[in-house]
């Protein structure tokens, strides 16, 4: 087994599942942890005796109980963890500072040998921390860097915790982004937030606030940063993704939508974007909802998976598009609403979706190829399909049928071949939750269906 220091060093998820499965073991003693970042893991009830802690930030762990005896701190921040009841004695303190850290019941630290120990804004009996004062210096235009904490928020984006870790580390070193991670989502907040937008975002400001008109750009916050970004107009949309992905408080942005244009530029700015490693969406070809689909916009994508690992949702819309190999083993939704030349349907055939959930298809046609390679689909729509009696003949004949919950035939005629098919197969298809064929079926076709209660017709 690694050993603690190797478990934590890429994310506590590894150490944490060891221990909430009772395979993780309690001795630790002479453990070694150097140049280390990392938070919520559960050290409670651990001998770490005799321990080195070197050049770490630590935030929100559990130390409950730990015993830290004779262990060599140094060089090291801990932030909002937990040390009731840990054992501190015979411990030497360099340069160590606990940040709003729970220290009652400690035991040995007001004893333990220390040189330039701080306890900022902790939780402790004795009275001896000092208040926590928010940094008063802040440096306007400072983006401060921390890649090993800012990896393990992009594994971990809806970690609270890990969050305000980073906000405390981002106060710490005078980067304005601190406070407003610390403040929350309050409407006080928010106010600050927006009377700083010109420093934030830059020229990107008054797209944001709409200047003269309406906004271009529509953003969603989230723990302070931005969440989700849509760009709405394509006559600035590309300078605009320009702006935002290279702005210090777009660094964990989730979500990103453009309008139907052509994606050469897009697709080398998110390659080189800090973002990246954070993004779980992204849209190329927006349309607003009631707007006939607009085929034009398009390109070659095929530079820029290997970039956004854990995509979980990809929506393409526009005239063709190049996608190479596409290896997206996160994603759980894709909606296709293309002309596809065969290049889209040569690479979903080639690929493996393990976790792919959502499909939809439009100008590209359903294989049983990618039926078997989705085990868990379960939603399919395939409105406007050009052939709906082969689509339903895969369908049925889909090794992983039985978790499909709804598929979506709507507006195209379905023809009597593809009725009887379905009236043929109904006890196979009764385990569907809806089976969607709006404005599919004339009215003696819709006479032989109406009695199945999983065929929807509105």
């Amino acid at each position: 087994m690694p050993t603690i220091d190797q478990l934590v060093r890429h994310g506590s998820s590894a150490w944490n599942a060891l221990r909430e499965s009772g395979q993780a073991p309690l001795e630790h003693v002479g453990a070694t942890f150097d140049d280390l970042t990392f938070a919520t893991a559960d050290f409670s009830d651990l001998n770490l005796v005799g321990s080195e802690w070197g050049d770490c930030l630590v935030g929100n762990v559990d130390f409950r109980n730990a015993d830290l005896s004779n262990a060599y701190l140094h060089d090291t921040r801990f932030e909002r963890c937990d040390f009731r009841g840990a054992n501190f004695e015979g411990a030497t303190l360099e340069q160590v500072q606990f940040f709003r850290c729970r220290l009652a019941e400690v035991k040995g630290l007001n004893d333990a040998e220390q040189d330039d120990v701080e306890r900022i804004g902790c939780d402790e009996e004795d009275g001896e921390a000092k208040p926590y004062e928010p940094e008063a210096h802040l440096v306007p235009g400072l983006v401060a860097v921390n890649e090993s904490l800012e990896a393990s928020i992009d594994a971990a984006l809806d970690d609270e915790a890990l969050r305000l870790v980073h906000g405390d580390w981002l106060m710490a070193q005078g980067d304005v982004r601190g406070a407003l991670v610390l403040g929350g989502s309050t409407r006080e907040a928010q106010d600050r937030r927006d009377e700083q937008l010109e420093d934030l975002l830059g020229d990107l400001a008054d797209a944001v606030r709409g200047g003269a008109g309406s906004a271009t750009v529509e953003l969603k916050w989230r723990f302070g940063l931005i969440d989700r970004a849509w760009f709405v107009d394509e006559r600035n949309a590309v300078w605009a993704s320009d702006q935002l992905l290279s702005c210090g408080c777009a660094r964990f942005v989730r979500a990103l939508s453009w309008p139907p244009l052509r994606v050469s530029a897009v697709v080398a700015q998110l390659i080189e974007s800090p973002a990246r490693g954070a993004i779980r969406a992204l849209t190329f070809g927006e349309i607003e909802r009631g707007e006939p689909s607009r085929y034009y916009g398009g390109g070659d994508l095929s530079a820029l998976w290997p970039a956004v690992p854990r995509l979980e949702s990809l929506t393409l819309r526009g005239e063709c598009f190049t996608v190479g190999r596409l290896r997206l083993p996160a994603l759980k939704a894709l909606h296709l609403d293309v002309r596809d030349t065969g290049d889209l349907s040569e690479a979903l055939q080639r690929e493996q979706w393990p976790h792919l959930e959502r499909l939809t298809l439009r100008g590209v046609a359903i294989s049983a190829e990618l039926l078997a390679s989705a085990p868990s689909l379960a939603h399919l729509d395939l409105r406007r399909a050009t052939n709906p009696l082969e689509a339903l003949r895969l369908i049925v004949a889909s090794p992983h049928f039985s978790k499909l919950r709804a598929i979506d035939l709507s507006a195209t005629p379905l023809g009597t071949r593809a009725v009887q098919l379905i009236m043929t197969n109904r006890e196979r298809l009764a385990g569907l939750d809806r089976l969607i064929i709006s404005n599919a079926v004339d009215g003696s076709e819709r006479q032989m269906l109406d009695a199945l209660a999983f065929v929807i017709f509105k």
